[in-house]
């Protein structure tokens, strides 16, 4: 039987080396691509506060509520989600192909793109949350701009939160009136990007909070990628784990029960040859 059992780890270690036999597979999610104003969470996203309207004025990821009250056709085309009253938080999207103005063309409080997400501070802080569905590294890239086109247009800040921890902390720069009805805000956008190493569960904000928040509403998008291993490739890796798992065994009972360096060395080769 050893022949054989050789010949096989032989097999595995090559499909793993080989390009190609041992493939990943590539996921993106994107903010605005995903947004749904059916279902919260949606997926891997949550629309939500710090507070659930009541702001206590410190920044908490752990008081993340999510928004209840989902609305569609807000000024034709812009949904989203909300907490009930006129000053709470909301989280909208442009769901057309063309520029939205809101609450209508004489005044333009807020100019959306096509397929734009915007974040409302009001009373509180305004957040789109991802949960990580896997371990791994989580490649992220965000924008933030001012939208907002009516004076006082103090814009908040932006912050990225990894757990409980901040990743990002920046004002917005406040955009310039523009024509009304153009949907051409001469936006100047602020940028968060990083690698970040998230468990299973694990939460990212992208936060709006600040400004004179009446009048600081926040364009917004995120897209987050990572790899994960294909079933084909998880399968080979138990495959030849399992090979020099069984061939140190048997060579443990021949030689009455003992570990030999020969054992150990020959399991940390395959191990090692593969990370």
């Amino acid at each position: 039987m050893k022949k054989p059992v050789t010949i096989l780890a032989f097999v595995v270690l090559v499909a793993l080396a080989v390009p190609g036999w041992a493939s990943v597979v590539t996921v993106t999610w994107d903010a605005a691509d995903n947004f749904s104003a059916i279902s919260n969470p949606n997926g891997v996203w949550s629309y939500g506060d710090y507070g659930g309207g009541g702001f206590s004025g410190t920044l908490n990821p752990a008081n993340f509520d999510k928004l209840p009250i989902g609305f569609q056709g807000a000024y034709g085309s812009i949904e989203g989600w909300e907490m009930p009253g006129p000053s709470d938080p909301v989280v909208s999207h442009n769901k057309s192909l063309i520029a939205t103005v809101g609450p209508d063309a004489t005044t333009a409080w807020t100019q959306w793109a096509p397929n734009e997400v915007a974040l409302h501070p009001w009373q509180g802080p305004t957040v789109v949350r991802f949960t990580a569905p896997w371990t791994g590294t989580y490649n992220v890239g965000a924008t933030f701009f001012d939208t907002q086109t009516n004076p006082p247009n103090v814009a908040p800040n932006a912050y990225v939160y990894l757990g409980g921890s901040q990743e990002f902390d920046e004002t917005v720069p406040t955009s310039p009136l523009a024509p009304l009805g153009s949907g051409v805000v001469p936006w100047t956008p602020i940028s968060y990007s990083g690698a970040l190493i998230m468990s299973a569960g694990e939460t990212l904000d992208f936060v709006a909070w600040g400004g004179n928040n009446s009048n600081a509403t926040t364009g917004f998008d995120a897209t987050i990628t990572t790899i994960v291993p294909e079933p084909t490739t998880l399968a080979i890796w138990g495959l030849g784990l399992g090979v020099a798992g069984a061939a140190a065994l048997r060579r443990r009972k021949q030689r009455g029960g003992r570990w030999s360096e020969e054992n150990r060395q020959a399991i940390f080769q395959v191990i090692g040859r593969n990370r």
